[in-house]
């Protein structure tokens, strides 16, 4: 399949917030560079817009949800199966990419196709061919809105040649979904994975998506120094009045608070950026970097 390299390289924040639901008070999220926004928020089954992003006379997601022209919003591929399947089933007739693009976002990952352990090895190829299928879709669709593949693998040969894919072809900024990784020997092959991309190629820069740990957020940098971060969790629990705090070491506490949830969550994002900002100072100063 022609596949294009990506544009100039996408200056990345340490942390994206994920919204899952329309802002209470947007002028939050001014000072945010990037803005991620579900797949799942943006169209129904059947590949049309949702009335949760679509304005009238063809404005788009900022002019419904009342956002500013300084973050930019990246579309996430992460949904649930049956919604994935169906999009995959209507995508050549409903031009989903070239639609996203329409109604403002300028970044967009690739659709994450599940792996699941006990299916047939077979699926797993076709589901990782389904994924590198939607950046070709993507790339044919529009030229302005930024591809960034999933990269899923199962076995060691698919993850090699992705990555070969991704060097040669000129992929420097990929998304990795941890949000369903529970099992112990599953993080420790998945570890063992992204040690195998470092080697084959040190300066991919990965979107962690569906991670909220401090300790595994940490583990993660020290194998990607400069990789970013991206979840749902800040206004997940400012919609239920809980933000987090930075406890002893690595442990976030949750703390019931009162106030505009806009509020409550951009203080749980703050947590964050501090803490992968304390990483990066303590990663240079170990390296040298700037002296």
């Amino acid at each position: 399949m022609p596949l294009y390299p990506q544009p100039q390289r996408i200056p990345l924040p340490h942390f994206i917030p994920q919204l899952i639901a329309p802002p209470d008070m947007p002028v939050m999220l001014d000072r945010e560079s990037i803005i991620g926004i579900g797949i799942s928020l943006v169209f129904t089954p059947k590949g049309l817009i949702s009335d949760q992003v679509g304005g009238e006379d063809g404005h788009g997601v900022r002019w419904k949800w009342w956002l500013s022209e300084k973050p930019r919003l990246l579309l996430l591929g992460n949904t649930q199966d049956p919604l994935l399947e169906s999009l995959w089933s209507v995508m050549p007739e409903m031009r989903l990419f070239g639609t996203a693009r329409t109604i403002n976002f300028d970044l967009a990952t690739s659709l994450n196709f599940s792996l699941y352990v006990e299916r047939p090895r077979l699926e797993h190829l076709y589901n990782v061919k389904r994924i590198w299928l939607t950046i070709n879709r993507l790339q044919r669709e529009t030229p302005h809105l930024v591809p960034i593949p999933h990269l899923q693998w199962f076995g060691e040969g698919e993850l090699k040649r992705q990555v070969r894919l991704l060097k040669e072809g000129g992929f420097h900024t990929i998304t990795i979904n941890l949000q369903t990784v529970r099992e112990k020997w599953v993080w420790e092959r998945i570890l063992r994975g992204l040690e195998t991309v470092k080697r084959q190629y040190p300066e991919v820069r990965p979107i962690f998506t569906g991670v909220s740990s401090l300790k595994t957020m940490a583990r993660l940098r020290r194998i990607f120094p400069w990789c970013c971060f991206c979840n749902s969790v800040c206004q997940y629990l400012a919609q239920r009045h809980v933000r987090l705090r930075r406890g002893q070491g690595m442990r976030l506490v949750r703390e019931t608070v009162t106030g505009n949830p806009s509020v409550v969550m951009s203080h749980s994002i703050t947590v964050y950026k501090q803490f992968l900002q304390e990483l990066v100072d303590q990663h240079v100063e170990r390296s040298g970097y700037g002296h």
